[in-house]
């Protein structure tokens, strides 16, 4: 699960990315009334380890596609 203060552009089947390469999808997108803003559930390939301190942004491209850009950290 991945929180964002808005989840403008973002759907479901949403392309999901780290370091550029595309590792998944957004599979749902609900409110989170508890923090404000949205949580996007997400499917990863089983192949694909995320370090726990990796930063998510949503990324529109001037095409207008939307993807979830992970940027690695470094655990």
């Amino acid at each position: 699960e991945l929180h964002f203060e808005s989840g403008s552009g973002l759907y479901p089947t949403a392309p999901v990315t780290l370091s550029g390469l595309n590792i998944g999808n957004v599979r749902n997108i609900r409110l989170d009334v508890k923090q404000g803003g949205v949580v996007a559930l997400i499917d990863v390939r089983e192949d694909v380890r995320i370090p726990t301190d990796s930063t998510a942004i949503i990324v529109r491209s001037i095409l207008g596609e939307t993807v979830v850009e992970i940027t690695p950290g470094q655990d």
